[in-house]
């Protein structure tokens, strides 16, 4: 029994241990250095940030676009209800002109 916790607690230690992320630490020196950060090139903007929002025949929502980070979001939301509860927090990901798409969007495909 002892020896299953032990394994249990070593395969623990050592997911956090390959999820951590390495940093270099200089020295520490009198004067103070400055430190570049470059993004890596899979990060670039989007060359077309317009949310795309698509009624499928079924009746579900479909959401696109990529957010302030670079990522890609995709959401198929089961009704405008729920795509509606849903837009504070999605609009948190976007900048300030994405989100005023994504509402004229959003108030384009309102049921009537």
């Amino acid at each position: 029994m002892r020896a299953l916790f032990l394994a249990a607690a070593l395969s623990f230690v050592g997911c956090q241990k390959s999820a951590e992320t390495e940093v270099a630490v200089a020295p520490a020196s009198g004067t103070p250095s400055a430190v570049t950060v470059t993004k890596p090139a899979g990060e670039a903007k989007p060359a077309d940030p317009t949310p795309k929002l698509t009624s499928n025949p079924d009746g579900t929502l479909r959401l696109e676009f990529v957010d302030r980070w670079g990522a890609k979001f995709d959401a198929t939301y089961e009704s405008f209800t729920y795509l509606e509860r849903a837009l504070p927090t999605v609009s948190r990901a976007l900048e300030e002109a994405q989100v005023a798409q994504l509402k004229q969007a959003v108030e384009a495909q309102r049921p009537h």
